[in-house]
């Protein structure tokens, strides 16, 4: 992308995230951010023009994109995994699955705080990761625009 500031790499890829889009412009633009050791430094304008120009192709194929298709598996009642077609567009994020249904072992438990004045319940609770789908999520949602 040119020297347009002490750090660039190359534009993020197609399967950019918003925040490796939005990383990638503020490390190309350090002189604009709060955090940097360059921050308020002048930026050349001619140089943004290039990088932006290289760069606004990435943001547009990241809106042009179907948006990823995820779904959560769950077999006998209980979640099995959160799998999706495309999971390295999917914004970073924690998933936890929350069972209020507490019958018998009681190792595990956890109180989830309720909200306003209403006392927390206890439920089982496990982290949980988005996955690379085996299944084919773009056809289950075909059938289901078919009713």
């Amino acid at each position: 992308t040119g020297d347009i500031a002490p750090h660039t790499d190359d534009p993020p890829t197609t399967s950019a995230t918003p925040t490796k889009l939005l990383q990638h412009l503020v490390e190309s633009f350090p002189q604009a951010d709060p955090a940097s050791d360059f921050y308020n430094d002048p930026i050349d304008g001619s140089d943004a023009v290039d990088f932006l120009s290289e760069y606004i192709p990435e943001v547009r194929n990241y809106i042009d994109a179907e948006p990823p298709k995820v779904a959560v598996v769950l077999d006998g009642g209980l979640v099995r995994c959160i799998v999706s077609d495309c999971p390295e567009r999917l914004a970073p994020m924690e998933i936890v699955v929350i069972d209020y249904d507490t019958d018998g072992d009681e190792e595990g438990i956890i109180k989830v705080p309720q909200g306003g004045d209403r006392p927390p319940e206890e439920a089982y609770a496990t982290r949980i990761e988005v996955t690379k789908a085996v299944i084919d999520i773009a056809a289950v949602f075909s059938q289901l625009e078919r009713g």
